[in-house]
């Protein structure tokens, strides 16, 4: 697989197999594959299936400070890669130590509770990648998130530094 040349054939041909299994969820970012992951989907997926029959899911990033006005532009292009109105699942992408403070010091809960009201999303989140008590603040401080993806696997569920059984009972507690 090549980033500037995808094998759409490919592609299309493990999306058709993942839907035709019954799966429909589908999670992708704005900066898999180099920025393309979210066009490829869109062509292998949105172009193919009706929107009603699929999930679809995908990240913001915030690695460095982001202004909320980028935000918004940013849901913009990634609506039109997809070739969609609206996203299932949105979510901020990857929170964890002092990137923390991006979302929170630049808007980015208020836009997923905006973005949400417009309908442009119908559930709002994130994805976390540090420890419990974090997550815990970050519940705690926002009731109005509808989910969290978390790092779960066997091999990190007592690791002591993804902490993903800690994680999980934090985020149960929560509901």
């Amino acid at each position: 697989f090549s980033e500037t040349e995808p094998d759409m054939k490919q592609i299309t041909e493990m999306v058709d197999c993942f839907m035709e299994r019954g799966y429909n969820y589908f999670d992708s970012a704005f900066t898999y594959l180099g920025g393309h992951s979210e066009e490829y989907l869109g062509k292998a997926l949105v172009s193919r299936y009706p929107r009603e029959d699929f999930l679809l899911a995908t990240k913001s990033p915030m690695f460095e400070p982001t202004p909320q006005s980028e935000l918004y532009k940013r849901i913009d292009v990634q609506r039109g890669r997809y070739g969609t109105d609206y996203f299932d699942y949105y979510l901020l992408h990857n929170i964890a130590g002092v990137r923390e403070k991006y979302f929170r010091e630049n808007g980015a809960w208020e836009f997923l509770s905006d973005v949400k009201e417009k309908g442009i999303v119908k559930h709002i989140g994130f994805s976390f990648h540090d420890g419990p008590e974090m997550l815990d603040r970050l519940l705690t401080e926002h009731p109005e998130v509808d989910f969290v993806q978390l790092q779960i696997n066997y091999m990190d569920w007592f690791n002591e530094t993804v902490r993903s059984k800690d994680n999980y009972e934090v985020a149960v507690k929560h509901g």
